[in-house]
């Protein structure tokens, strides 16, 4: 297993030093750092796809690369906090309003951030905002998030209502 890590490290490390790999080719590493929790390296990895301009023919990997990139910063214990949650957003908002949004992929994960976010600084705002987005996913009625806004909905609702 240990191998199989080093490996992939290096892998990623030769793609960020100008090593030729496609969109897909990354993403397929990028998951696999993400697993083992290796978020700096999936993230940066992940930035570094979305610049291929052949990205503008497939929308679909567009958006999976943006979500994970966003997930993979704001997961990201080398950036401060003060910082990741904010470019999370951003990232996100890059490929689609993430008020109008209903892609439950997105919509987690913009809860997630808020409610990490309120974790971190206490601030009941970013609670709510969380709420927000996990209930927009949850009424969407999509089984394709394995009712994971559903349950953080619930989650979110239960600390407001104790506060």
């Amino acid at each position: 297993m240990e191998a199989q890590i080093d490996s992939d490290l290096e892998q990623a490390r030769r793609i960020l030093r100008g090593q030729n790999a496609t969109p897909a080719d990354i993403w397929v590493l990028a998951r696999k750092l993400k697993e083992r929790k290796i978020f700096g390296e999936a993230r940066k990895l992940l930035a570094h796809a979305r610049l291929d301009p052949s990205l503008n023919r497939d929308s679909e990997l567009r958006l999976k690369l943006c979500q994970q990139h966003a997930l993979c910063t704001y997961k990201d214990p080398d950036l401060p906090a003060e910082f990741r949650f904010d470019r999370a957003l951003e990232i996100l908002r890059e490929v689609e309003p993430l008020e109008t949004t209903r892609n439950p992929e997105t919509l987690g994960i913009t809860g997630a951030i808020y409610k990490n976010k309120w974790e971190t600084f206490a601030q009941k705002p970013d609670l709510e905002r969380a709420q927000v987005y996990y209930l927009r996913g949850y009424n969407n009625g999509d089984s394709e998030d394995y009712g994971y806004t559903g349950i953080n909905a619930a989650f979110v609702l239960d600390v407001l209502a104790v506060q």
